[in-house]
């Protein structure tokens, strides 16, 4: 097209590809947005990136497409315009480790918390470290939780939602590697 001689050129190159393409422009050009599970996402920390996509990456690896799509919904809705949805950003992001802790336990209708024993036990993790998870988790369940309905208006802003969508990728990550190495997981 002569509108936009590059459109062969693009199409030659993989959607991933062009994404980090884009991404180094985005970058280079200071900009606050970059391309996060596919979508144009207010997260420029490389690290905070990496831990989304390696979440997804292993869930998917590991069968459990349940929690990469609430992972990228949960980037889905913090990029949301015109209107961010931090809430559901939040949501989305403890069902993926929902999603996780349902496999982790082998129960249809577990919580966060048995998956976590089962995993204390096989695997050593710490009290205290177990505590902090199951408090994350209590946050998003209480009487004014995200999980729950909306009485009042939400609360949410947007960096509690990016710490939570980081966060939940972050463990939903260490979830699934804590459990496969204490054989947790059907292979």
């Amino acid at each position: 097209s002569t509108l936009f001689p590059y459109t062969t050129l693009f199409r030659s190159i993989s959607p991933d590809d062009l994404m980090d393409i884009f991404n180094g422009y985005f970058q280079a050009e200071m900009s606050g947005y970059r391309f996060v599970q596919g979508v144009l996402a207010p997260i420029t920390n490389e690290q905070e990136m990496a831990a989304i996509d390696e979440a997804a990456r292993v869930a998917h690896q590991r069968g459990m497409q349940g929690a990469a799509t609430h992972i990228q919904a949960a980037v889905a809705a913090l990029s949301q315009k015109p209107t961010p949805n931090y809430r559901n950003a939040v949501a989305e992001s403890i069902h993926a480790v929902e999603s996780v802790a349902k496999q982790i336990a082998g129960e249809e209708a577990t919580t966060l918390d048995p998956a976590l024993k089962a995993l204390a036990v096989k695997s050593g993790i710490h009290g205290a470290l177990q505590r902090a998870f199951s408090k994350m988790y209590g946050y998003t369940s209480d009487a004014d939780g995200i999980r729950h309905a909306i009485l009042d208006e939400p609360t949410v802003d947007f960096a509690e939602a990016k710490y939570m969508v980081v966060s939940c990728s972050a463990f939903v990550h260490y979830l699934i590697q804590k459990s496969d190495t204490a054989g947790l997981l059907k292979h």
